[in-house]
């Protein structure tokens, strides 16, 4: 019997929920290109104008959405599964799966390589922001505002997207420094051209 076809291998969505998230903002700077394109029109905004304008900001929303929510995904799902390999199932079920992504993400290079990440660097103070605006969506709570006192606090802009994508990108990339086989070749930066 062939002992290859009996080994176990570990599985994981890290690489499609990165690519979720690198797809809706793209495809949010195609919406907001297209806004600024029916706004340097040179006649004035038509009904229509207006509507489209719109439904590409709601389109912007949705994708910042995508974006916040696959970012978090990518970065849960991408520790859990370097815990897996480095370390055992079991040990992962004993003592790492009731901690917060944060908490893996120091303990888990550590226990790997005797080397972790600082609580105190910019890659962990960027992911608990990351986090925290993934769990206000997940938690969101409804509310009346007036109308006149509307700020868009409860929308995500191209800038919180950028910074979700870039948290990903610059946490995996900081674990590679950490331990050389992490290969972040999967991970990319935001390229709003191609």
């Amino acid at each position: 019997m062939d002992n290859d076809a009996d080994q176990k291998v570990a599985g994981s969505y890290y690489q499609k929920f990165h690519y979720i998230a690198l797809r809706s903002y793209k495809k949010a700077l195609t919406c907001k290109e297209k806004i600024e394109e029916i706004q340097r029109k040179e006649h004035s905004l038509t009904d229509e104008d207006s509507f489209d304008i719109v439904k590409l900001n709601n389109e912007i929303e949705i994708c910042g959405i995508q974006v916040i929510i696959f970012s978090a995904l990518t970065l849960e799902t991408f520790i859990n599964f370097y815990a897996l390999v480095n370390l055992s199932k079991e040990y992962m079920e004993n003592y790492l799966s009731g901690l917060d992504i944060t908490s893996k993400w120091i303990i888990t290079p550590k226990l790997v390589t005797g080397e972790g990440l600082d609580w105190e660097s910019d890659h962990v103070k960027n992911l608990k922001v990351l986090i925290s605006t993934r769990d206000r969506l997940a938690q969101y709570k409804t509310r009346q505002v007036f109308s006149n006192r509307f700020k868009g606090v409860d929308r995500f802009w191209l800038e919180d997207m950028e910074f979700a994508v870039d948290t990903v990108v610059n946490l995996v990339e900081a674990l590679a420094e950490i331990d050389e086989k992490i290969k972040p070749d999967w991970v990319r930066k935001p390229n709003p051209g191609g």
